[in-house]
């Protein structure tokens, strides 16, 4: 049964309570990226702390034998998250793209139909309607995000054109679809698989500063601490090869807390011998030798 009117819930948002919004959001956009900016000059032009302020550690004995690393708190916290992300991001993924792909197969071997309005409710700046359409005797029902002026037109016609696939029906979609909407939201499972990637990618690194890494007292040169939730640390230490090189980790905030960190604190980081580029702080270890 085709409506004649459409429901309309609330305050809706008008443009100039937008235009606020969306401003306030690009300038702190603007305030987060100048303050990360000025704190990256500051902390490049700190120079390195003097090779006199470590003393020069022992060289760490190899085992005999390989290490087998194992999971921390924190990295079973990690294995949760990559888990939990990584299939949820999937499934996501995978389920808009096959919408991606039944739009563009509807762009070349739809048809045209006239469906009847069943219902239309606002959504976001579109409307989302549910129609019916009939093929051979058969009823097909489908739904989708059209812009407001075909809105208005089914309102006043009550009929709106409908493509589908005449292989199988059930695969339709408005004419006038607005596939905006659907590739945004690729943004979200694009951001879940990101996140699981780099998860991944530091628990690989983790694992072999675990099974191959050299055990150092480093200093540390810097602190900036996101709210409760964790600190990024940058710290001086001396490797191998009698340098001092820096690198930086990012922890749990009750670990800063807890240890009683500061400029100038002693920390205990691990570094691949020959290469100290590859370090990290043993409180943001993943895997523990």
């Amino acid at each position: 049964m085709a409506v004649n009117s459409l429901p309309h819930s609330g305050v809706q948002l008008g443009p100039v309570p937008s235009v606020i919004i969306i401003t306030a959001i690009c300038l702190l956009i603007v305030f987060l990226i100048a303050r990360a900016l000025i704190g990256f000059v500051k902390r490049r032009n700190l120079p390195l702390t003097p090779s006199a302020a470590f003393r020069t550690p022992k060289p760490q004995a190899q085992p005999a034998e390989a290490v087998r690393p194992r999971l921390t708190r924190l990295g079973y916290v990690a294995v949760i998250f990559a888990v939990v992300f990584g299939a949820l991001g999937a499934g996501l993924t995978y389920l808009f793209v096959h919408k991606l792909e039944a739009h563009e197969r509807l762009a070349r071997e739809g048809k045209t139909i006239t469906a009847t309005v069943l219902s239309a409710s606002k959504s976001h700046h579109n409307y989302r309607v549910r129609y019916e359409f009939e093929i051979d005797g058969r009823t097909y029902q489908g739904t989708g995000d059209v812009p407001l002026r075909s809105v208005t037109n089914a309102r006043k016609s009550k009929e709106l054109d409908v493509s589908y696939l005449p292989a199988d029906p059930t695969t339709n979609s408005p004419a006038a679809q607005n596939n905006l909407p659907m590739l945004l939201g690729l943004i979200v499972p694009g951001l879940m698989d990101l996140s699981v990637v780099v998860l991944l990618w530091q628990l690989r690194r983790n694992f072999v500063l675990a099974k191959m890494g050299r055990l150092t007292t480093g200093i540390v040169v810097w602190m900036t601490a996101y709210g409760t939730r964790g600190s990024r640390i940058y710290y001086d230490f001396m490797n191998d090869r009698g340098e001092v090189a820096r690198g930086y980790s990012s922890v749990p905030f009750t670990y800063t807390v807890k240890d009683g960190w500061g400029l100038g604190s002693s920390v205990q980081v691990l570094y691949l011998p020959g290469d100290p580029q590859q370090n990290a702080l043993q409180r943001s270890m993943r895997w523990q030798g």
